[in-house]
This record gives C-alpha cells, sequence and structure tokens, in this order.
C-alpha cells in the first residue's frame, strides 16, 4: 500500500512509558464530526493491468464522539457514500475504540459491478459486463479479552443481472438473473458459518471447444492467481506446525448452507471443429442440495432435474457427504436424441445418425476412502435408431431397440456385468459396390493420424506391476426379429436379398467361462427359404476358434443369376438350392464341407460375357444332375486363416468352378464313376474296315447306357470313323469278297459261312472266282504265279503251293481295287449306324437321346468312334 512505511515506522517507534506515578486519563468528548462530500480512490497496480475505482460524495457523521480508556460509553456514527457507476453504501451504528466495539448496519443498493471488473480480471480473467449488488447485513466486532468476536450476519444478499465475459463476446460468457443469499451468520470466534438459503435464478452458461479440444473455462481453471513471490510470502508467514497459531488454525470449522438452490438454468455447449455444426443444450436444469454440510459424515439430499437437448429429461436423486466424500445417487436420462451427436460420427466415418433416443436408469456408489470405489447398477437402452451411409443416402442401419440389462461395475472388485443384451428388429443393409467395396469395410474415415494417436505410437501399454485382471460377464445376448439386407451392385443386374426373421441366440460370455460358448441363428433368405446355424465359440482366452452346422433349403435360383451370368455367361432357368455346411476352427486352421445341393437347376439364355470361364457348363449340369434332377456335391474346404492369400468364399466357389469344368471337360470320368465304368467308355475302336462292336466295345456301351439312365437330361452325340491307310486295305479285300459272292450269286455272309473255319478263297468256285477278275485284269496267270513262288522256293509244292497262288492272287486283285473317299465315309457312316442300332434296340435308350451326324471327310482320321456328350 502507499501508506505501508507509515504503518511501519508507527508501529516500529513505539516507547516504553516513563517510569513514575500515572496521572489521571484524560476524557475528550466531540459533540459532532462531520465529513462531507469526500472522495476515496484506489488503484491497484500489482495485477496485469491497472485497476482503479473511486467513490464520491462520502458523507460520514460521528455524533458526541468520546474518547476515554475502559468507558462504556458508545459512540453513534452514520457513513453514506456514493459508488462508482451508481448506487450507494451506509453505514449506521455505535462503537467505542477502548475497548474496541463495533455494531453496524450495512447496506448496499444498486452498486455496479462492472465498475469493479479491473480488481476481478487481475484475480480471475473474467469481465464484469453487469450486475448490481445489493445488500443488507449487520457486523458486531468486540475486544473479549484476548480474543477479537467478529459476526457477520447477512439478512439478505442479492446480484441481479450478473453479466461475466471472456475475450470472446458472442455467445457470451455466463448471465445470471439473480442470486440470493439470504441468512447469512459468520462468527469468527465460534469458527462458524451458516447461509440460510444460496438462489441462483435463471443463470446461463456458454461452453464451448475449439479445433485443438481446448474448452472455453479451461483458461479460468490454469490462470495464476497469485505469483511465486506471493506464494513464498505466504508459505514463510505460515504458522509453524505445533505453535498455538498453527493449532488454532487446525480447528475445523463448521460451514452449513441449508438450501443451495439453481432454478431454471441453461447450459449450451457448442463445437468450433469445422466438421461439427449442431451445438448442445442443458435447459430447464434445477439443483437442490439440502443442510449443505463440511461436518463429516452429515449427509447432503441432492435433487437434479434438466432438459437435454430439448427434448431428453434428466434426473439425479440421492444424498451424499462432504467429508469425507462419497455419495449415493439414482439417475436417469429419457429420450435423450442421438441425432445432434451425429456430426461426432461423421468426423470420424460416413455414418450420420438420422434419429434415435437413449434411455438410461441406474444407481451409483462413490467412496472416497481407501481405494475410493464406484459401485454402479443401471441398464441402458437405444430406441428406434437409424443411421444412414452420406456416401449413398440410404439407411445401413435401424434397429427397434437395443437394450443392455443388469449391468454392474464394481471398481474395487474389479468387475463388470452385463445381465442381458437384446436387439429387436434391427435392419442392416450390407452393400457392395460397382469397385466390389463392402460398405461396412470403409465406412470409417481414413484422415491420418490424431495428435494423441501419433505421441502413443509405436508406446505399447505395459500392465502395472502387480496389476490384476478385470473380471467380466455378458449374459444371453439375443436379436429378435432382424433383418439383413444385401445389395451387390458389381455385378449386371444389381443383386438384391435378405436375411428375413433373424432369430439369434448367443450363451454367457465370461472371462471366468473355460467351456463353448453355444451359439443359434434361425432366418429365412428371400422370406421364405429357411437357413439355420448352430455352434459354438471357443472360450475367449482360445480365439479364434468355432465350429457350427449350417442348413439352408429351397432357396430360389434364377435369383442368383447375376452370379451364374458373371461366372458362366448363363442366367438361371431354375432351381432350388440346398445347404448343409460342417466347419470348424481351431488353431488358426479352418476345416470345412459343403453339401450343396441343388434341385432341377437348369440354364437360361446365355449372356455375353468375355470374362466368364470358357467350359460346357449346361453339359457340366447335365452331368452332375441325377434322375430325379438333383445335383449333390460335397465341397471340402481346408486353410490356415493366417495366410493372407485364404479366402472362404473363395476355395468354396474355386472348388465348385473345379467341380463343374471337370465335368464338362472330362465328362466320361464323370459317368464312369457312376457305374464303375473307365474314362475310355466313350470311344468305341472298330477293326480295320470292319463295323461290326467287339464284345468289349458292347460292353462298354451297356455300362454308358446305365449311367445315362442316371443322367437323363444328356443325350449320346457322334459321327463316324474310317482311316485311309488302316482301313482301305481290309476294303480292297472286301470289295473282292463281294465280287465273288456275286458272281456265285451268294451273299457275303453266306460265302464267308461256306468256307466255315478255312480262308474263303481256298474254296474251288471262290478260286475261279479270283481267276476270272485276275484275268480280266491282265494280271499273271495261275501258272505263272506257281512257276514265279516254285523258283523262289522249289521246296514248295501240292496244296502249300495251291494256297500261295491263290493267296497271292487274291491279294494282287484286291491292290487293284479303288477305294475312294466314299467308299471310306460309307464305312464310317455304317460304324455310327452299328454304334447307334445297339444303343437303341439292344439297349433300348431312347432314340431321342442319340443323335448322329453326318461324317465328313475331315472325319476320316481314325477307326475310334468319340462318343460325345451333350445337355438336351
Amino acid at each position: 500500500f502507499n501508506f505501508s512505511d507509515i504503518i511501519e515506522r508507527v508501529a516500529g517507534g513505539e516507547t516504553q512509558p516513563e517510569e513514575g506515578t500515572a496521572g489521571p486519563a484524560i476524557a475528550l468528548e466531540i459533540v459532532s464530526t462531520a465529513i462531507n462530500a469526500g472522495r476515496f480512490r484506489f488503484s491497484d497496480l500489482s495485477g496485469k493491468q491497472p485497476a482503479r475505482s473511486e467513490m464520491d460524495d462520502i458523507t460520514i457523521q460521528v455524533f458526541d464522539l468520546y474518547l476515554a480508556t475502559g468507558d462504556e460509553h458508545l459512540n453513534p456514527f452514520n457513513i453514506t457514500a456514493a459508488i462508482p457507476g451508481g448506487g450507494t453504501l451506509k453505514l449506521a451504528g455505535e462503537y467505542r475504540l477502548d475497548p474496541l466495539y463495533v455494531d453496524t448496519s450495512v447496506q448496499a443498493t444498486g452498486i455496479e459491478l462492472k465498475e469493479f471488473s479491473d480488481f476481478v480480471n487481475n484475480v480471475v480473467p473474467i469481465h464484469l459486463s453487469s450486475g448490481q449488488l445489493s445488500l443488507d447485513a449487520g457486523v458486531h466486532l468486540e475486544q473479549q479479552g484476548a480474543d477479537l468476536a467478529f459476526l457477520f450476519t447477512g439478512r439478505d444478499l442479492s446480484i441481479a443481472q450478473l453479466a461475466m465475459d471472456d475475450f470472446m463476446a458472442d455467445p457470451p460468457m455466463a448471465r445470471i438473473e439473480s442470486l440470493q443469499v439470504q441468512g447469512i451468520e459468520f462468527d469468527l470466534l465460534q469458527q462458524s458459518v451458516i447461509v440460510d438459503r444460496v438462489q441462483v435464478i435463471n443463470p446461463l452458461a456458454n461452453q464451448w471447444m475449439d479445433e485443438e479440444g481446448r474448452l472455453r473455462f479451461e483458461h479460468l481453471l490454469v490462470e495464476k492467481v497469485v505469483d511465486e513471490n506471493v506464494q513464498q510470502k505466504v508459505q514463510q508467514q505460515a504458522p509453524q506446525s505445533g505453535s498455538p497459531a498453527a493449532q488454532e488454525a487446525s480447528e475445523p470449522w463448521s460451514v452449513r448452507v441449508n438450501r443451495l438452490q439453481l432454478d431454471n438454468g441453461r447450459f449450451n455447449f457448442s463445437h468450433r471443429h469445422p466438421d461439427i455444426s449442431r451445438g448442445h443444450s442443458v435447459t430447464q436444469l434445477n439443483v437442490t442440495l439440502q443442510n449443505l454440510t463440511l461436518q463429516e459424515g452429515e449427509r447432503v439430499p441432492v435433487v437434479v432435474s434438466a432438459r437435454l437437448n430439448e427434448q431428453g429429461e434428466l434426473t439425479l436423486e440421492g444424498d451424499m457427504a462432504l467429508v469425507p466424500f462419497n455419495l449415493q445417487m439414482d439417475y436417469s436420462v429419457k429420450n435423450l436424441p442421438l441425432a445432434p451427436f451425429s456430426d461426432y460420427v461423421q468426423a470420424a466415418s460416413y455414418l450420420r445418425i438420422e434419429k434415435g433416443a437413449l434411455q438410461v436408469a441406474g444407481s451409483v456408489a462413490l467412496d472416497t476412502a481407501g481405494d475410493a470405489p464406484i459401485t454402479s447398477q443401471l441398464q441402458v437402452a437405444v430406441d428406434n435408431f437409424q443411421a444412414e451411409d452420406t456416401r449413398t443416402g440410404k439407411p445401413v442401419v435401424q434397429f427397434k431397440q437395443v437394450r443392455l440389462d443388469e449391468i454392474a461395475l464394481d471398481t474395487l472388485a474389479q468387475k463388470v456385468s452385463v445381465g442381458a443384451v437384446t436387439l429387436t428388429e434391427p435392419n442392416m443393409l450390407v452393400a457392395i459396390d460397382q469397385d466390389k467395396q463392402l460398405n461396412w469395410a470403409s465406412i470409417a474415415k481414413d484422415e491420418g493420424q490424431t495428435v494423441a494417436e501419433a505421441a502413443t505410437e509405436g508406446k505399447a501399454a505395459e500392465p502395472a506391476t502387480g496389476s490384476t485382471p478385470w473380471h467380466y460377464a455378458v449374459g444371453k445376448m439375443e436379436i429378435k426379429n432382424g433383418l439383413t439386407r444385401f445389395e451387390d451392385r458389381s455385378v449386371t443386374p444389381a443383386f438384391t436379398t435378405g436375411l428375413h426373421n433373424v432369430e439369434f441366440t448367443l450363451e454367457e460370455l465370461s472371462s471366468e467361462r473355460n467351456d463353448p460358448i453355444g451359439f443359434a441363428l434361425t432366418s429365412k433368405i428371400d422370406r421364405y427359404a429357411p437357413f439355420n446355424i448352430k455352434g459354438a465359440l471357443d472360450p475367449i482366452a482360445r480365439q479364434p476358434g468355432f465350429t457350427f452346422k449350417s442348413q439352408l433349403s429351397g432357396l430360389d435360383m434364377p435369383a442368383l443369376s447375376p452370379y451364374s451370368a458373371e461366372f458362366i455367361a448363363y442366367n438361371l432357368q431354375s432351381g432350388k438350392l440346398n445347404l448343409n455346411l460342417d466347419y470348424q476352427l481351431h488353431d488358426n486352421t479352418l476345416q470345412g464341407r459343403n453339401n450343396i445341393v441343388a434341385e432341377q437347376l437348369y440354364l437360361g439364355e446365355k449372356v455375353e460375357n468375355e470374362d466368364a470361364i470358357d467350359a460346357p457348363v449346361g453339359l457340366g449340369l447335365a452331368l452332375l444332375r441325377d434322375v430325379n434332377g438333383v445335383i449333390d456335391l460335397d465341397v471340402g474346404i481346408s486353410g490356415d486363416i493366417d495366410d493372407p492369400g485364404f479366402s472362404v468364399s473363395g476355395v468354396v466357389l474355386k472348388a465348385l468352378m473345379n467341380v463343374l469344368v471337370k465335368a464338362a471337360t472330362s465328362p466320361f470320368t464323370m459317368l464312369g464313376a457312376l457305374v464303375g465304368g473307365s474314362e475310355d467308355m466313350g470311344e468305341i475302336e472298330f477293326a480295320p474296315g470292319r463295323a461290326e462292336l467287339s464284345a468289349d466295345n458292347q460292353q462298354g456301351l451297356q455300362k454308358l447306357v446305365q449311367a445315362l439312365q442316371q443322367r437323363p437330361q444328356l443325350i449320346v452325340r457322334f459321327h463316324g470313323a474310317a482311316h485311309g491307310d488302316l482301313d482301305t486295305p481290309v476294303l480292297k479285300k472286301q470289295r473282292i469278297q463281294e465280287r465273288v459272292a456275286a458272281a456265285r450269286k451268294m451273299s457275303l455272309p453266306e460265302l464267308l459261312e461256306e468256307a466255315g473255319d478255312v480262308d474263303w478263297w481256298t474254296v474251288r468256285a471262290n478260286r475261279n472266282a479270283i481267276e476270272e477278275i485276275n484275268d480280266a485284269l491282265q494280271l499273271p496267270a495261275a501258272a505263272a504265279r506257281e512257276a514265279a513262288l516254285q523258283a523262289q522256293n522249289p521246296q514248295l509244292k501240292g496244296d502249300a503251293l495251291d494256297a500261295a497262288v491263290y493267296q497271292a492272287m487274291y491279294e494282287a486283285v484286291a491292290d487293284r481295287q479303288v477305294i475312294t473317299v466314299t467308299d471310306l465315309l460309307a464305312l464310317a457312316d455304317q460304324r455310327a449306324l452299328v454304334v447307334k442300332q445297339y444303343l437303341v434296340d439292344d439297349l433300348q435308350l431312347d432314340h431321342a437321346r442319340v443323335a448322329v451326324d453326318k461324317t465328313r471327310q475331315e472325319d476320316l482320321a481314325g477307326r475310334v468312334v468319340n462318343l460325345e456328350l451333350d445337355a438336351r
């Protein structure tokens, strides 16, 4: 202070009274003392900015001022002052200096607090924009021996239209329409503070958070109230432990507020992040605390109610003790709309919350004694929720309600449990776009690391030494009447389906559970085809792991045409799909068995698709389809899920395609497997120049017909076959046989039958016919041939010589025969006819299932008639 040095000099200049006999005290009386039109100025230059205030027109009146030591006479006084900016201060009472006694009333009216804003701002960075202070109180100060009694009784203290601001003018930081404090009693000797009622009416606070996550009020919490020098001086002047002053300071004060009340408060919150546009509000905030005291163990009843974002209802009711602090509270939140919080979700994802309401009801207990345990029981529900994908504008998740019952938290026991989780009527959209991207796989935005993420990157959390793990348990989980919609726009036309009437249950999950956790799902695909799953999850400690069996019955397959067009270039005309799946995953190894049954599966129109597999798919299906129109396949898979290239759907699809392609490209192998035949039963080999079926050929055709009877959609198609080099020599000899038979006026079979077991040309009549042909061709006669043969082999005589002569003649005349392409084509057609006749006439195969094509010249490349299969 500017007068501190004067006080120090006066205090330090006291002298001891001179020894001697003290004279009588002198009494002084001043009848009237007055100060009129006074002015008091106060300047504070110790803060970060100068603060100044003045009181004008100060009037002080003191009557019958009587100064005498030990006299009981009291002196009345009256002080009035005009406060800067308006308002008055009045003090009226009586006093005595020795011993000290002051008893006065204090009345302040209409004091403008903004005039004192600079003083406040030096301590707390708040600007008082407005506010009128009124006070009606009494002060009693009296010296009682070594003690100084001080009693302040405030009948009423009120502040009206209080406005507090910071550096941001809009929105205003805080407003209070009225602050009333009644029944104040401050007793220094008794170390007691009692307030009958504190009432805050229509308070308003506007809070926001900037882009860096700093709150508006944060600077109020971190501002230094005093600098380090002041703190050091306070520490130096503090009484030492054990001193009388310290013991006195350690005496607890009795503080009680009978009723603390906040009426119709409003709290607004907004975010300055550019992606967050919606604010939030707490309105109609009413808070009542009764018997608020620092007395150890005293309970303080608390009642709170408010509106959250105008629609939600918040209630708190319970009690607490301040020393030591503990509380027991019941709380509830009803109908809190979730859509206003959508901006926070959208900042990190492509989800926008369209609607939904939060319901919470529970109780909480907190005790700061010991380990400060918290126990809480509650239930949480979200009703009528809907969120859409902002990229498409389509709702992707909806549900009537999700409910968590019997939630219990115990921090001392390190245990959290949920009695039941129930999801009612969920509706989810799973979609694949034209680029084959799954909507849920990319629903989160990739905006890069946050500051906090970057700071903690690479720093793995280490468990505290001696820490014990938390225990958790989640009771039965259920999904009731769910729907999952599926869209795939990567195929043309787009594929859509749905999993309807989904019912799902999962047994209790628990950190203590060591046995498998059962689950079951029932549903209908496209409303009608039942689809069920039943299985068990491995215990949490052994995840990932599971076993399950699944069944699908009667799925209409034409709806799968977009995929059949994609892979095999055909739409599906008809068919019903049935599946039986059996899967298990243990030790990262997946084993699966897929039993796939397709009933009456037939292809529709062909679709232009250059990327489809190049195979006769219709034939493959016909080969797989049995007599009842059923395709029954067992496809097994296995793989390591840690392998980046492993995909369950990919493996199954590849296996199916392999079966289909193999059936189409190796049809007789598959047919042979049905009847135990070989893969060559589609090959009918004829003897050179002949058109008769061998016994082996007949046996092969018999097995073929047996297989075809099990595959009624197959037809056999073939054409004849002949080979110029191999068949021509035999055909030439057959030509001679035919001429000889004609010359003798008999059929060729009769000719051969006549010869019996000997060569046909050994018969005399046949030799004569051969000689005629030989002579006609002007070839060497029999005598010439005989002489030539004897010259080569003199030992050749008799019948052996005759046989050699006519054999040579037979071969010579045969060699002179001309076999044309037409002759070979005729042989080929004859062979084809023989096969058809055996199939139709002998084996009774429906003639409509046998198609014989005309042999072409380019088919004259072999003696084997190759059967082909086709689907009708």
